[in-house]
């Protein structure tokens, strides 16, 4: 999916487990994957490079694993209201905005994932997660920094 106007692809309605798997999502003028709230989704192998929003904006509950999500204009991976999310394997590099955004009452795993500094003016940390949130576990995330060998 590339250069599309709006999203590259948006999951709106999915009560049955929808999977994702080995996509490629390119240049889409809003983010690269959106999942709304109450949707059951599977994320796998995609690449989502360089869109004009996020790269993937989660709201859903489901999986996030082993995907390459670099240069999106937003954040990487944006998580929000999410009841039961795993975020595995991730290889992550943002332009502008976090690596990877928890953000509300999110309640998952998040584990295995190594976030990459994308541009050194971009002061937004790699790994976000709102204060408060008590019903998510952070497990061996790698950050890494182009100082860092």
């Amino acid at each position: 999916m590339n250069r599309n106007c709006g999203p590259g692809i948006a999951v709106l309605q999915s009560a049955q487990l929808t999977r994702l798997v080995t996509n490629c999502i390119v240049e889409n003028g809003r983010g690269g994957i959106t999942v709304e709230k109450d949707c059951r989704v599977e994320l796998r192998g995609n690449g989502i490079y360089e869109n004009s929003g996020h790269g993937v904006r989660f709201s859903g509950t489901g999986q996030i694993a082993e995907n390459d999500v670099v240069g999106n204009c937003g954040y990487g991976i944006q998580v929000s209201a999410s009841t039961d999310i795993k975020v595995v394997r991730n290889r992550v590099q943002p332009t502008q905005g976090c690596g990877i955004a928890l953000l509300g009452p999110v309640k998952g795993v998040v584990h295995d994932n190594i976030l990459f500094q994308g541009h050194p003016e971009n002061k937004k940390p790699l790994l976000h997660m709102d204060a408060g949130n008590e019903s998510c576990v952070l497990r061996n995330n790698s950050i890494l920094r182009p100082n860092n060998r």
